[in-house]
């Protein structure tokens, strides 16, 4: 019995060993892609944020992919997309970021919480529109790296005026730029307003607003 015993049990242990060896392994991976994950990178995170069904947050996302030079990571920020956006983005795991709402958040709450988790520089907000150009990035950065004080570029849709009432579809700004002005009101009622009110407190020489000019659709 004594020799049987002996026996079985370095078979037992060696069993162990790449089970054991596999568990290390893939913990000290996770751990090293978990920190890795947490480092900003010298480029741009495009988030586009999603709260109506109708949205075709597909076809921007393949409009983005298409017309954007790297380096980049794209992030939607979902507040109430259609069940067949939503297969979408869990198919396009990896190459897609995808933020949810919880519990009934809002969208200005998940654009704030895509904003924490984005690893970009720059960020670059998409409202409701896609790219239209080749260029249309290279375009935004450059009006952004014109001058150190501005802070901000955004895109104007419509004839408005005055900045409450402006229909913004897209903006451009720097990571450093929330830790001056803050994040966006989860209190107001929807996200053009959410955004007006933040665009608002940025002092005007620290902002630069464009025309659309073709660069969306």
């Amino acid at each position: 019995m004594r020799s049987s015993l002996s026996a079985v049990l370095p078979e037992m242990e060696t069993e162990k060993m790449p089970k054991s060896g596999f568990q290390a392994g893939y913990a000290l991976g996770f751990q090293i892609g978990k920190e890795d994950s947490r480092r900003p990178f010298n480029g741009t995170s495009i988030i586009i944020p999603a709260h109506l069904p109708g949205e075709d947050v597909m076809g921007t996302i393949q409009k983005i992919e298409a017309l954007t030079p790297h380096p980049y990571e794209l992030i939607v920020a979902n507040a109430g997309s259609s069940e067949i956006t939503m297969q979408y983005l869990q198919k396009r795991t990896g190459a897609v970021r995808h933020i949810a709402a919880r519990n009934g958040e809002g969208i200005a709450g998940v654009l704030n919480k895509a904003v924490f988790a984005a690893h970009g520089q720059i960020l670059a907000v998409l409202i409701g529109v896609s790219p239209n150009t080749d260029n249309w990035m290279i375009d935004l950065m450059l009006e952004l790296e014109r001058e150190s004080s501005v802070k901000t570029i955004y895109v104007r849709s419509g004839n408005e005026d005055v900045l409450s009432r402006m229909n913004v579809s897209c903006f451009l700004f720097r990571r450093e730029l929330l830790s001056d002005i803050g994040w966006w009101d989860e209190g107001l009622a929807t996200l053009k307003e959410s955004v007006s009110e933040w665009l608002g407190r940025i002092p005007n020489q620290n902002r630069i607003m464009v025309e659309a000019s073709g660069r969306f659709i």
